[in-house]
């Protein structure tokens, strides 16, 4: 079974590599094959995950400042801790419950 070349890649019969693209067909084909050719995404780094955290945290105190309700810091640490990574990751003076 072969998939399609995405548009993304061929483009007017070109082939269109990111520097990128190439040191990941280097270092495993397959991986190239799934991250660009099917499109599947790969997980989420930790790095990734910290940054969805304090980035649910800062929405989080800018809608409850615009409702004029600014939540606790105890609100705030809990949902960071819902939306830090289960592994992988640690802050801190932080125990993980999960790794």
């Amino acid at each position: 079974m072969t998939a399609e070349v995405p548009a993304n890649i061929l483009q007017d019969g070109i082939y269109t590599l990111s520097a990128s693209m190439i040191a990941c067909y280097i270092k495993c084909p397959r991986d190239f094959y799934y991250k660009h050719i099917l499109n599947i995404p790969g997980p989420e780094g930790a790095a990734a995950g910290y940054g969805t955290a304090m980035h649910a945290a800062i929405q989080r105190i800018s809608e409850g400042r615009n409702a004029g309700s600014v939540p606790t810091y105890d609100e705030i640490w809990q949902l960071v801790e819902r939306k830090l990574p289960k592994r992988g990751f640690r802050i801190r003076g932080y125990q993980a419950k999960n790794v």
